[in-house]
């Protein structure tokens, strides 16, 4: 019997990661197979969802949030964390991967169909996505591709009359349970029909609300949808013609969230509120464009996000959160703008910058690995002491070409300037290393393991990929630094 595998040569044990799917991609098997015979390459489909990838620190682990690639004929798949990159800097092959998804699917559906979880009292179902996440710990959303193989699984059982997949999660209705009342629709449902001189008001309440022009399921960002959900969410009970326009009347939500929510539309709102909740009609977001406002709202969250994880600010202390669904960092909702500029001003004072030269065009700080060491850098400047034993990245090989590993060493100086520092290893001191490549301390009363190694202390945090493109970088800089001397060593022999 055959069978594949990938066989390393002795190895002790195996060194499991935790990974999470974030989406699921199915390539034809013409472009899988080109994919996965050359995982160095750049690829479009990773770089489009590339902000959905990254390694997350969590107590004693890392969580891999990963891509499931897959080929529409083969059962295999890869596993890809490319860590901002448009290649696949981290994969791992996964055999008979697609029979172990129908079987996560149907029992997911199982737990669906034989539980409470969103069963309302006519007998319909409705269920969020993040309530899916919650209660059986799979990330799905209705474009990641495993909302589409959660929701083809229900729409096969017998008792699912119907199934509709929002931006929010499952709407269900069941044969021996349909009524009237199970027809009824959301309001994001609803504006799927592209709604012009639309009021909406309370079933209450005789409303006065402002006229929005345009509603459809584009006029909000990701995240205005979820700071906005309750409204999105809100049961349409009646849609009938208005003095200026249409008139929606929603249920299951509070009279004044309906009055915010068109107040919000019609601009009476924080300038910077509106840029995170409302697209720009001018951006192509599918293609993952981005404007210079939406850039700065991006920067501001991780910069924030990374500043609380960093300093371990209490979770209940914290005005970000990580949602799974869109694979971002995003404000809390309800938190005031001037908590938020407070914040990302103690931030910007820790990475020792003025939010224009942050916020400037061009520079890394888009991306979240880059502001983790930018951070790390400055926090270490004042963290470190000299002559006591940490954990790095080693500059330079040990044992000859490719000899490139987590090493320990004393620090000798600290250059506060460059953001550098030197370490003496075993055997020499490397000079000029980067003060984010340090990643923790000895300490003889850590037990567990970090980074690999026992009795290290890791400082500000653990970060298993950056460290190991960390590695990857140095290996290829010493590399490209020998090739160049090899060249110019060729050079000089044929001059003479």
């Amino acid at each position: 019997m055959n069978i594949k595998g990938i066989m390393a040569r002795k190895e002790p044990r195996f060194n499991f990661c935790e990974c999470t799917i974030e989406k699921v991609v199915v390539l034809p098997e013409s472009e899988y197979r080109h994919f996965y015979k050359r995982m160095l390459e750049k690829h479009d489909f990773i770089a489009e969802n590339k902000n959905l990838m990254r390694a997350e620190s969590l107590p004693g682990k890392v969580m891999y949030h990963c891509l499931l690639v897959m080929g529409e004929d083969s059962e295999d798949g890869v596993l890809v964390e490319s860590e901002g990159a448009d290649y696949a800097r981290y994969a791992s092959y996964q055999p008979y991967i697609k029979s172990y998804l129908r079987e996560q699917m149907r029992m997911a559906a199982d737990e669906i169909l034989h539980g409470e979880m969103g069963k309302q009292a006519d007998g319909s179902w409705i269920i969020g996505w993040d309530d899916i996440k919650e209660h059986l710990d799979i990330t799905v959303s209705r474009t990641n591709g495993i909302g589409q193989l959660l929701v083809e699984e229900l729409n096969r059982r017998d008792e699912v009359a119907e199934i509709i997949a929002t931006e929010d999660g499952i709407e269900m209705s069941m044969i021996l349970a349909r009524n009237e009342n199970a027809d009824m629709m959301d309001l994001f449902s609803v504006m799927g029909c592209n709604l012009t001189s639309v009021c909406l008001q309370h079933e209450k309440e005789n409303g006065n609300n402002e006229v929005i022009a345009k509603l459809n399921q584009d006029t909000l960002t990701a995240e205005g949808r979820k700071e906005w959900k309750d409204i999105l969410n809100a049961k349409v009970s009646a849609i009938t013609p208005g003095s200026a326009g249409i008139l929606v009347t929603l249920s299951g939500c509070e009279a004044h969230r309906i009055s915010d929510f068109a107040g919000m539309l019609a601009g009476h709102c924080q300038s910077e509120e509106y840029e995170r909740w409302v697209r720009d009609e001018n951006r192509n977001y599918a293609q993952g464009e981005s404007s210079q406002k939406t850039d700065s709202a991006a920067r501001k969250v991780n910069l924030i996000a990374t500043y609380e994880e960093l300093l371990e600010i209490p979770k209940e202390q914290r005005i970000t959160h990580y949602f799974g669904d869109y694979g971002n960092h995003f404000f809390n909702q309800g938190v005031a703008e001037e908590e938020i500029s407070k914040i990302y001003h103690k931030a910007l004072d820790v990475i020792e910058m003025e939010d224009i030269e942050f916020q400037e065009p061009g520079n890394p700080y888009i991306h979240r690995g880059e502001v983790i060491a930018r951070m790390r850098d400055c926090l270490l400047q004042k963290e470190l002491k000299m002559g006591e034993q940490v954990l790095f990245v080693a500059t330079e090989p040990y044992g000859g070409p490719g000899d490139f590993a987590f090493r320990g060493g004393i620090v000798e100086s600290v250059d506060t300037w460059k953001k550098t520092c030197s370490v003496r290893s075993d055997f020499f001191t490397m000079d000029d290393v980067p003060l984010h490549y340090v990643l923790g301390r000895y300490n003889p009363d850590i037990h567990e393991r970090h980074y690999g190694k026992e009795c290290v202390e890791p400082l500000f945090g653990e970060h298993e990929a950056l460290a190991q493109q960390y590695l990857h970088d140095v290996e290829e800089k010493w590399d490209a630094r020998w090739e160049e001397s090899e060249s110019q060593s060729d050079g000089m022999g044929m001059n003479l």
